[in-house]
């Protein structure tokens, strides 16, 4: 255990802190060789540390027989980042690293951590990330900030909505109350969180219908208020994302991630991908004077053990 520290900024982190909790745990394992590969770039916002917490915890629960579940094994790696990489993050990273299931989205509950899956068929569109290759360094301790202006907002509007726990128990209609309630610096963010869990109610029951123009409205929404409201974007994401919403063929796009900088995701149609980036790598390296890298994903199973 002396040995179980964590790196600060080293991938190693994400390995002990894995480690460390199944010890303090009382489960029982020895020592065994590992090699990690991967091609998810790591801080471009695309859950890296997830991943690698989630694929340590699915294959040591195979090899020493551990009989982990996938929940537990979600709660594991989601406090690993607490207490050995120092952000206080949500769920739902490594929660959509255990449980994904191919050609399906997950809506979440983090309050139950349980989830509903909603069938995906993008038909003549696709799923294509441009990373902005760019990384500040606010992104930790921004969220964890993100997080204590939440927690702040909602102890101040207990004094007029005593039935709330979390942001999530107030609704778009409550907004003009909630703004004559809170502090300026305040309400943009819990305006957000507010407005963000509504839409995506409304992006599940878009994906559900087939609905992919008003889904990727909804992404189009969510940049937006990511960027003005809950300030998490940067001068490189918000271009990304403002050239791509106005190219033909593109239906929607966000920043994702942290932020900061990172990927935007972006629904487009599948034969305008090579003009799509053919322009943003142009654009983008006018602007910024560098490149953009382009990831094609594709919605696939979590961890899981291959013989």
């Amino acid at each position: 255990m002396a040995k179980l520290f964590p790196k600060k900024g080293h991938w190693s982190t994400y390995v002990m802190g894995f480690l460390a909790q199944l010890k303090q745990a009382g489960y029982p394992f020895a020592g065994f060789d590992m090699m990690i590969g991967g091609d998810i770039p790591v801080g471009a916002g695309l859950s890296s540390s997830a991943a690698l917490s989630v694929s340590i915890g699915t294959g040591l629960s195979q090899l020493f027989g551990l009989k982990l579940t996938l929940l537990s094994i979600s709660k594991y790696a989601q406090n690993s980042e607490h207490q050995y990489a120092g952000v206080n993050c949500g769920i739902m990273d490594p929660y959509a690293s255990a449980f994904g299931k191919k050609d399906h989205a997950l809506l979440l509950d983090c309050r139950s951590n349980q989830h509903q899956e909603i069938t995906v068929n993008l038909g003549e569109y696709s799923l294509l990330l441009v990373n902005s290759n760019v990384k500040h360094s606010l992104e930790d301790s921004a969220y964890n900030q993100r997080r204590a202006a939440c927690e702040k907002s909602v102890e101040i509007l207990k004094a007029e909505f005593p039935e709330i726990n979390t942001l999530r128990d107030l609704r778009n209609p409550d907004l003009n109350q909630v703004e004559k309630l809170l502090p300026a610096s305040l309400f943009p963010k819990a305006k957000h969180v507010i407005s963000e869990c509504e839409r995506v109610q409304s992006a599940a029951d878009s994906l559900q219908s087939g609905d992919l123009k008003s889904f990727g409205k909804l992404l189009n929404a969510s940049h937006q208020s990511l960027s003005q409201d809950y300030e998490v974007s940067c001068a490189e994401l918000d271009f990304l994302a403002e050239k791509a919403q106005n190219f033909p063929g593109i239906l929607g796009s966000r920043m994702m991630g942290g932020g900061f900088g990172g990927c935007t995701i972006n629904l487009i149609e599948t034969q305008k991908i090579s003009d799509f980036q053919e322009k943003i790598h142009q654009l983008y390296q006018e602007e910024f004077g560098m490149k953009p890298s382009f990831i094609s994903v594709e919605i696939s199973e979590g961890a899981r053990i291959v013989s």
